[in-house]
């Protein structure tokens, strides 16, 4: 049987601060960047919304 290592989001940001924010907090903040830039060019917000969930739940994953 394998072993399973839960290690809960704050135990991983004590370890690891910069890789954690880089992984997590950070891809937030380009997807939110992102709706803003599609809806300052004009871009069609299916497609700027899709960018962004991918993005959003890449960094969730």
């Amino acid at each position: 049987m394998a072993a399973s290592n839960n290690v809960s989001f704050w135990e991983m940001y004590r370890e690891l601060p910069v890789r954690t924010t880089v992984a997590t907090v950070v891809p937030v903040f380009l997807g939110l960047a992102q709706l803003l830039n599609g809806y300052v060019h004009g871009v069609p917000i299916v497609r700027v919304v899709g960018f962004t969930a991918g993005i959003v739940l890449a960094a969730v994953q």
